[in-house]
Parts: C-alpha cells; structure tokens; sequence
C-alpha cells in the first residue's frame, strides 16, 4: 500500500481560464449617407432655379403686354389721326334729364353737352292727391288713371300708351292688332305704373313687395337704361310665361325713393323687334323726358 501511494500525479495542470466582461451595448452615431445630402442640396438648387425662371418669365411677358399696348395705341393713332398729345380722360358719366348718359371729352375733359330736351310747356301734367306727385306727358300720349280714393282699389295700377286706345280698334282683327297699318314704322309703348307706399298700401317692407312683384321667370339686369328723375332704378326682363300678352318680353322697373315708397313700372312695346332698337326711337326719348318731369309734391 505504501508503494501505490508514491506513484507520481501524471494528470496535466490546466489552469482556469480568465474571461473578460462583455463590453455594453452602445451605438455609435454614423453621418448620414452622401447620396441623401446631394440630393437635399440639389432640390435645393432646383428650387432656386425655377424662382429665377419664374420672375424672368413674369417680367418679359410684362414687358410684351406693355409693346403689345404700345403697338395697339399708335396703331389707332395712326388709323385715326389721334393727336399724340391728346389728352385721354376718365370713364365717367353723367345721367342726362331725358335718361341717356354721357361721358367725358377731351382735351379738358368735361363733360359733354347732354341732348336737347323736347319742349314740354304743352304737355298735360297728371297729379296724385292721395301719394304726392306729378308728371307731365305729350298730348298725343293716353293716360289711363284708377281711381286712388276708391277703397275697393289697394294697388290700382296707372296706365299711359303712346297711341290712342280708341283708334286702335279700327286695326284689329281678332283681337290682334295691324301695328304696320295703324303706326306705320313708329313702335307702339305702353307702361302700367304706380306709386306705392308702405303707409297707404300697406305693402310691407319694400324689398318683401319688390319679391312679390318681379315676373316669376325674370333676370335682374346689371344696369338700368331708365331713371326717374335722377332717380336710379333697377331692370328686370321676362321673356316667358308672360300671361295673357302678344308682347315678346316685358321689362319691369323699380325705384325707391325713400324707405317707404316704391315706384313701379311694367313696359310693353310692340311694332319694333328689340329693347335694343326701341332705345334708338324718338318714341324712347319722349317716354325717358315723362320720366324726368316726375317729382314729388309734398
């Protein structure tokens, strides 16, 4: 026993193996790609461009419209014989006592002269008791008046026409009238009118009777050939669902003197083809001086 305890160790030392920690989870921070920074830098630069393009681009067709002017303007001079140094004025307009308007001329730019008027120191004049006010129309005109103190009347409707209501009877047939036989070439114009008042007609408030009054299908025009006295008013056209009338179109124009009144006018004409050309007709002219001798009386 003593001999088996004397043999030598031959195992072979290993030693412990030494491990190091593990290092922490870190990140780095990396520069962004190059291919991103190019293209930042040239969107960039494609902007600057197209703002550059932009402002030359404004700035020559700028300059074109203003040859192109240059061009037109010494074209009509040259067509016209247009002083060079003549004097171009504003677009200003005065309303004239028979309903036209006028502008201003050069070379001070006044205003020019307005149409003669027609002497009206012959006319019969037509007064209201009951709303104040009067006009006068040529004697070869008709005045139809309603009775204004009648009770049963709440909104009676004034009638005036350019030929006789009596004579015209010798030029129908049917109930249509030969226009071309009983006036030739001269239009034939007819207007209901009326003065309103929210005191006497209890009509409500102006703008609730002008809703109730316009023709159902009718265009509120942009301007108004006709004025009353100076007084502006404003033009409806209705050219269907008319009723019972012959007429193609029938022209509606109110005015308001004053937040309780209302003057209303219904025009039919006939014997002529358009509003347009009626407005060039002596007929225009005298109805336009009616309405300049229209005033108050209160």
């Amino acid at each position: 026993m003593e001999e088996f305890d004397k043999i030598p160790d031959t195992t072979p030392f290993v030693s412990p193996i030494q491990t190091s920690p593990a290092p922490e989870n870190t990140v780095t921070p990396t520069a962004p790609p190059s291919s991103q920074t190019g293209n930042t830098s040239l969107l960039k630069v494609i902007f600057f461009l197209f703002i550059v393009a932009l402002v030359v681009l404004t700035g020559y067709l700028g300059y074109q419209n203003y040859q192109l002017k240059n061009e037109v303007v010494e074209r009509q001079r040259s067509t016209n014989k247009v002083d060079p140094d003549q004097v171009i004025c504003t677009l200003d307009a005065i309303i004239c006592p028979d309903g036209t308007s006028v502008g201003r001329v050069s070379p001070n730019c006044e205003f020019a002269e307005c149409p003669a008027t027609i002497n009206t120191s012959d006319w019969e004049t037509h007064e209201s008791a009951r709303f104040q006010y009067s006009f006068k129309y040529p004697k070869d005109w008709e005045l139809l008046a309603y009775d204004e103190e009648s009770e049963d009347v709440k909104f009676g409707t004034n009638t005036l026409h350019s030929y006789s209501t009596t004579e015209i009877e010798n030029f129908m047939d049917h109930g249509k009238v030969d226009w071309r036989s009983f006036l030739g070439d001269k239009p034939a114009i007819k207007i209901d009118f009326a003065v309103y008042s929210e005191k006497l007609n209890e009509i409500g408030d102006n703008e609730g009777y002008l809703t109730r009054s316009v023709i159902e299908k009718a265009t509120q025009l942009p301007t108004s050939d006709l004025n009353i006295n100076g007084l502006k008013t404003i033009h409806y056209k209705a050219t269907e669902d008319l009723g019972p009338t012959d007429v193609a179109e029938i022209n509606q124009f109110f005015a308001f003197p004053d937040e309780e009144r209302l003057i209303y006018i219904n025009l039919y004409f006939w014997n002529i083809d358009s509003y347009e050309s009626l407005k060039k007709t002596e007929e225009w002219k005298s109805l336009t001086q009616i309405l300049s001798t229209f005033e108050f009386i209160e």
